[in-house]
């Protein structure tokens, strides 16, 4: 059995959700502005939610097996390629470097004033790396978008949109 394969979704989310609480916690600067439109880029903030994810992956059993990466653009030794020839830069992976086998969860973040065709490109993006009948096969994507005080997830899983999970925080 493949170690990504005993990580159910419960335990992705209870990740996922902590990494995000952190976040708000701990860096409400970053995120907290006046005007949306002047929030810090997405890269910042990927960055540091993934910073606290790692930490978080460091104390569980579940994790311990799995790198976790930013801007991962790798398939194995060649980039990271959709159909169309077109390069794929997920913000976040788990998943183990130079293997498709254990690719756990992908996922893209977009701050909630983004264009929305950029939303519909992350989203395509999270179908197609999830398609269990592609190269790829991450068990799960999540679409986060990110708000100064709330964040709204999408999960896909085989392809497609499974569930929606909305949740705020507030301050």
């Amino acid at each position: 059995m493949n170690p990504k394969d005993e990580v159910k979704f419960e335990d992705i989310k209870k990740l996922v959700n902590a990494s995000l609480e952190k976040f708000y916690k701990n860096d409400r600067d970053l995120i907290e502005m006046s005007n949306e439109e002047d929030m810090i880029s997405e890269q910042c903030m990927v960055f540091h939610i993934g910073s606290y994810m790692k930490n978080k992956m460091n104390t569980l059993t579940k994790f311990q097996w799995a790198d976790l990466d930013c801007e991962y653009n790798r398939n194995m030794n060649d980039p990271k390629m959709m159909r169309s020839d077109r390069k794929i830069i997920p913000d976040l992976v788990i998943h183990r470097r130079r293997s498709n086998r254990n690719n756990l969860l992908v996922i893209e973040f977009k701050k909630k004033n983004a264009e929305t065709y950029d939303k519909e490109n992350d989203r395509n993006k999270l179908m197609y790396l999830t398609d269990q009948k592609e190269d790829f096969k991450y068990n799960f994507g999540l679409f986060v978008e990110l708000g100064s005080h709330e964040v709204y997830m999408k999960v896909y899983q085989e392809g497609n949109l499974q569930t929606k999970l909305n949740y705020s925080i507030t301050y």
